[in-house]
């Protein structure tokens, strides 16, 4: 029997003798830093930087449009900008530029809201004043007041019950007709102030309160007398508290002023009936109601045209999607349905099921809404994402921020404040996370979560890009491609959706995914091809096994044309290299070529 020697004379196979003296095999592997994604558990980050389709590129900066300061109340929409300031009320038209102020001589003192409704923006005053601005040009300002509405009609022998309270206010009409000498009496359904009355005629011309009679009483209804006067004429009354605590008209009134002049939220829409708004507002005393108001254009909510439910747990959000809503709490999410019938008794029906228990919104002002899908976020689990189906398939969220929530720079680092204070806003396809001082940006038609089973590694596919150097107190909202802000020093800032070659806000930073070159072994990496754009000077650092090398490489700069950088990196062995590139000038970086041995 023969036997082929296999082995040289140091008992080495040949293969393994010409693998080992011979020359080493070069890999080569392509980057393209447009399809990666930033992981800062691992290191990896994009900063001031997004994809413009076939490259990342330093995003667009920041353009401050007006210093506003400390606003007491404000609304934005349609790219207008409505806020009060002090006495004034004032109007920014971003598109313009122009600013227009409308009132100087409003209530220093009180809550004030401003809603958009009917066509205009509306200031409303605790002590019921209403200051209104067009929302279109030329900008025309005038001052009303909440509609107060006859609840009876009275005479010596008549009662006759006209219409239902304006449960934006506690203050009321009686149209009576009482000459002198004669009384008359009002229901004891209304609970009366014995000390607050106010006489005028049918002309609206004031008449001497001396001029009549009133008398409240302690259970209900007045006794009015005519004193001096021969006409008919309006008395406007005010509503008062029980003192023995039975709840009554003045109390359903305080709930739903307390939930109108909440500062968690509201949402306006278009009502069934013609020139009608609906507002759901929601917040209260224990933040855990929710109110649906029928505004007409007197401003005026009736009873029968209002509804006030409660929840069983504090509400952070409610948005309209569809013909439902979604209610946010902290540990789930129900949906309810709205209905609106303008002829029945009760305008308004509503029935509420589960959707979501596992995962609820703590973070109020994360919860938005855009087109066919709704966005939120979590302090305890991160951020999730919504789409239409979530409504005929039971929990359809998903959670997209896998990459984003861990190391040192991810989300579950900030403190619980700064969490709770998170903002967020829907522009140009990307979803904006604003805590503390970083903006967390989601490209949602880069790619989102498949309808199957959730899974990390369908989470860890989200792009995610980080933006730095914003100085974001809160957010207004957005218009077309860009969204407005107010920045911690007051100014009026909006940011547009997309790249730009000009100076950025701050250094912009791609670092790539550790690059394993050896699975079972170590090996050296030989040559870093970098095809990029600078502005100014970058710089290129290099990661061998997670440790930064000492050694520093600076990409000269070329401008808008892109050029190819070759660097050489210290010959150190490492089972995986990852490499960074920055520059506090504008930058862009289309590829990357790694070669090792």
């Amino acid at each position: 029997m023969i036997f082929n020697n296999i082995r040289n004379e140091k008992g080495i196979s040949k293969k393994r003798s010409a693998a080992s003296f011979g020359e080493p095999k070069l890999c080569v592997k392509e980057i393209n830093p447009f399809e990666g994604v930033c992981s800062l558990e691992k290191g990896a980050l994009v900063l001031n930087m997004e994809s413009n389709g076939t490259a990342l590129q330093t995003r667009n900066g920041a353009k401050i449009l007006a210093s506003i300061g400390a606003a007491e109340a404000e609304c934005f929409d349609g790219g207008k900008y409505v806020f009060k300031k002090g006495t004034s009320l004032c109007l920014f038209d971003t598109s313009s530029g122009e600013a227009f102020t409308a009132f100087e001589d409003m209530p220093a003192e009180g809550a004030c809201v401003i809603y958009h409704l009917h066509g205009c923006f509306a200031a409303f005053c605790e002590n019921g004043s209403v200051y209104t601005v067009s929302d279109s040009t030329p900008y025309t300002a005038k001052v009303s007041s909440l509609y107060l509405p006859i609840i009876y009609k009275i005479s010596v022998n008549e009662q006759e019950k006209m219409e239902s309270l304006n449960y934006l206010t506690e203050y009321c009409r009686i149209y009576a007709s009482v000459s002198s000498g004669n009384t008359c009496e009002l229901p004891k359904e209304f609970l009366l102030d014995p000390d607050f009355w106010e006489v005028e005629t049918t002309a609206g011309a004031s008449i001497p309160k001396e001029s009549i009679g009133f008398n409240a009483h302690e259970d209900g209804g007045a006794t009015i007398v005519g004193r001096s006067i021969n006409s008919n004429f309006y008395i406007t009354v005010r509503l008062k508290h029980d003192e023995n605590g039975v709840f009554t008209d003045y109390d359903k009134i305080e709930k739903a002023r307390s939930l109108f002049f909440s500062p968690l939220g509201s949402l306006a829409f278009a009502s069934a009936e013609e020139k009608k708004t609906v507002l759901v507002c929601y917040g209260g005393e224990f933040e855990a109601e929710f109110a649906a108001l029928l505004f007409d254009e007197r401003f005026y909510v009736e009873g029968k045209n209002m509804l006030i439910c409660k929840n069983t747990e504090r509400i952070t959000s409610i948005l309209r999607y569809s013909e439902e809503y979604l209610v946010f709490s902290p540990h789930y999410i129900r949906k309810m349905s709205l209905a609106e019938d303008k002829t029945g008794e009760n305008r308004f029906s509503v029935s509420v099921e589960n959707f979501k228990y596992d995962v609820g919104c703590d973070m109020p002002k994360s919860a938005v809404c855009a087109d066919d899908k709704i966005i939120y976020a979590n302090s305890k689990a991160g951020v999730f994402y919504i789409d239409r189906f979530g409504f005929s398939q039971r929990d359809m969220s998903r959670n997209v921020s896998a990459n984003i929530e861990n190391g040192e720079n991810g989300i579950f680092a900030w403190g619980e404040d700064m969490l709770a204070g998170a903002k967020a806003v829907i522009c140009g396809g990307k979803y904006y996370l604003c805590v503390g001082g970083v903006f967390y940006i989601w490209d949602f038609l880069y790619g989102v979560p498949s309808s199957g089973t959730e899974k990390i590694a369908e989470s860890r596919k989200m792009r995610w890009t980080l933006a730095t150097g914003l100085s974001c107190e809160r957010i207004l909202g957005s218009d077309v491609n860009k969204f407005y802000f107010i920045t911690e020093e007051g100014e009026l800032s909006c940011i547009g959706a997309g790249t730009s070659f000009l100076d950025p806000d701050a250094e912009s930073v791609y670092k790539s995914e550790p690059i394993c070159l050896a699975p079972f072994g170590k090996s050296v990496a030989f040559k870093l091809c970098l095809t990029a754009a600078c502005a100014k000077e970058a710089s290129v650092r290099c990661f061998f096994d997670g440790e930064e090398a000492s050694s520093k490489y600076t990409l000269r700069a070329s401008g808008e044309k892109a050029d190819v950088y070759e660097i050489f990196p210290e010959k150190r062995y490492c089972r995986n290299f990852a490499f960074s590139v920055s520059s506090f000038g504008a930058m862009k970086l289309e590829g990357a070529r790694i070669e090792w041995y």
